[in-house]
């Protein structure tokens, strides 16, 4: 870089007027007067003073947050994590940018030197005479003051003082809202704003009203009418989202490009939570949000691009998954997506058993939020790095904590089986149609409510009427391995006699055809229902109410090999004991019925 003709010149730019603002803080801190003096330079219009001034923030706020870092890289750090990255010259069109992290640190260091900004650097990117010094309205300096006094480096129990505002999208009613105040009120903190997005315009203002009135004018309220699905232009440094359940296609023009990651775009085939989620994630400037979601935006395979990208990105901080009734008005299972910056590893709760009830009653089950608190900062909370995260299908904490070891010489099932899903026409379709006949047919039917006790109850078998043979490719064959594919638990059976019949295997199950010269049959299903297979189940498995397992997520489980010699021994020890257990329960029923008519025998 080549030397300026003049020392220094800073040109203020007439479009764009400060606004001063008042700082409030209750305790002296070092960055706040900080703030407070360059606020002073820029109302006396010693702008050199507030450069000068400003340049030394990332110095004080990246020794915070890097402290294992040496002086430069915490400064470098910081600043490219929170000015470079996110701050854009305000009303510019392709003019003068924003100088690069580096280049603070070298105008920086060369004033303090000898007083002046000459860099005898080069920076292909700039070619600097010089530096035009620009301000906005929107943005005044009051609104960093809350970043770097709430950041996560920070320790709230002795900052004193929190200044943050608060965003919540779906706002409703502003019940969150109200519930943040009361906090912040309780604690002290300073609250620079409340706002919230609510698309009924009536709830808006009702809730607007509510909060002015809770808050005493202490704080003013903004509630905005509008879609929370659409780009907002205003930022906040803490946010809340809580979509709406059961929504889809919520996109009018079907596909939209992220509001946070230019490069990807979301549809309405995405899981509609993660659209909102961008939108907020996208003017947060602070240093969390929360969202709640359901297990779907966990495990939808459209949405494993966003959620990668989220997680490379180092949003993602923690899922919390929380227990069944832990709302009200819904048995649904939710989870907490916590998000921050700059994360490398991310936490997982498993939550869903802390439920504590006062009786049986459903309605009086407390969630015992500080436990739920303590084992999300706990120390021993489960964690995986980023690239174990990369491309897993399900990342719901009960399912990716399940500690799977890696089998020796174990095998994927595909290379071993064929795997199939049955027929999608139900026992119901075929009652519908009139196909079920009390007479003996060619045809007969096998259901998920058919496997029960671990075995196939032939004798229950419904009958079809039909002669189509484009179903013969459902029929089962003997040595097959059935599984239930939608249930509330996954089943197993093998097909242990040669059918009569074509029997055809219904919706909501899968055929496994495994190759006998390599897999036995029934050692499949011993694995399957012993409690590593069932762990590699529920790692592929999607629903936390309706369990489902895709033909394709059931290929990829890997089988631990042995010879097959060795696999047919523990298959004949297992069948023994099944046909042990198989005559103790027609003893048990046998004994039942005798009960039933013990009191009508006569006596000796």
């Amino acid at each position: 870089m080549k030397e300026s003709e003049d020392e220094f010149m800073i040109v203020p730019d007439k479009n764009h007027k400060h606004i001063p603002s008042q700082i409030e803080h209750e305790e002296t801190n070092g960055l706040l007067r900080l703030f407070d003096e360059i606020n002073k330079s820029l109302n006396s219009k010693a702008y050199l003073s507030a450069f000068i001034l400003a340049l030394n923030i990332p110095s004080i706020c990246g020794a915070k947050e890097y402290s294992s870092e040496g002086k430069k890289e915490q400064y470098i750090k910081w600043a490219n994590d929170w000015f470079s990255q996110y701050e854009k010259p305000p009303g510019d069109n392709g003019g003068v940018p924003y100088p690069a992290a580096e280049l603070l640190w070298d105008l920086k260091e060369k004033y303090e030197l000898n007083g002046t900004f000459n860099i005898d650097k080069n920076y292909p990117e700039f070619y600097i005479n010089h530096l035009i010094l620009r301000y906005e309205e929107k943005k005044s300096f009051n609104i960093y003051v809350g970043e770097a006094s709430s950041g996560g480096t920070f320790d709230e129990r002795e900052c004193g003082s929190l200044t943050i505002n608060v965003m919540d999208f779906c706002s409703g009613a502003g019940n969150f809202l109200a519930n943040v105040y009361k906090k912040a009120d309780n604690n002290k903190f300073v609250l620079k704003g409340l706002m919230g997005i609510e698309i009924n315009p009536e709830v808006a203002h009702i809730s607007q009203m509510a909060l002015s009135i809770l808050s005493n004018g202490s704080v003013t309220p903004e509630i905005f009418v509008g879609n929370a699905l659409e780009r907002v232009n205003h930022t906040y440094t803490k946010a809340y989202v809580f979509p709406t359940f059961g929504i889809s296609k919520v996109l009018n023009e079907n596909i939209r490009k992220s509001f946070l990651f230019s490069e990807l775009y979301l549809s309405n085939k995405n899981t509609a939570e993660w659209l909102f989620i961008d939108n907020m994630l996208s003017g947060l400037l602070g240093d969390k949000a929360v969202a709640l979601v359901t297990s779907r935006a966990l495990f939808n395979s459209f949405d494993i691009e966003y959620r990668n990208k989220l997680i490379t990105s180092g949003w993602l901080e923690g899922i919390i998954e929380l227990p069944a009734g832990s709302l009200s008005f819904t048995g649904i299972k939710v989870y907490m997506l916590v998000f921050s910056k700059n994360n490398k590893k991310v936490k997982f709760v498993d939550a869903s058993d802390v439920m504590v009830a006062d009786n049986k009653r459903y309605i009086n089950l407390k969630l015992p939020v500080k436990v739920i608190e303590e084992m999300y900062y706990s120390k021993d909370v489960k964690t995986k790095t980023i690239e174990e995260l990369i491309d897993v299908p399900n990342i719901c904490p009960s399912t990716i904590m399940l500690d799977v070891e890696k089998l020796k010489n174990g095998a994927e099932l595909k290379n071993l089986a064929d795997v199939f899903i049955g027929s999608q026409y139900t026992l119901g379709i075929f009652e519908k149609k009139g196909l079920i006949s009390d007479k003996k047919t060619e045809y007969r039917i096998l259901t998920s409510s058919d496997i029960e006790n671990e075995m196939i109850r032939w004798e229950e078998l419904h009958y079809i009427d039909m002669k189509d043979d484009k179903f013969d490719k459902f029929a089962i064959q003997y040595g097959d391995v059935v599984v239930t594919s939608k249930s509330s638990k996954v089943k197993t059976a093998v097909v242990d006699i040669v059918p009569e019949e074509k029997i055809l295997v219904t919706g909501g199950m899968l055929i496994v055809r495994p190759d006998q010269n390599k897999l036995n049959s029934t050692y499949l299903k011993m694995f399957l229902d012993s409690e590593r297979g069932q762990a590699a189940l529920k790692r592929v498995q999607k629903g936390s109410i309706v369990v489902t397992v895709t033909a394709k997520s059931l290929s990829s489980i890997e089988i631990p090999m042995i010879n097959i010699e060795k696999q047919t021994k523990k298959a004949t020890r297992y069948n023994e004991k099944l046909s042990t257990l198989a005559a103790y329960k027609q003893e048990i029923e046998r004994i039942k019925a005798s009960l039933k008519t013990l009191f009508e025998e006569e006596d000796d």
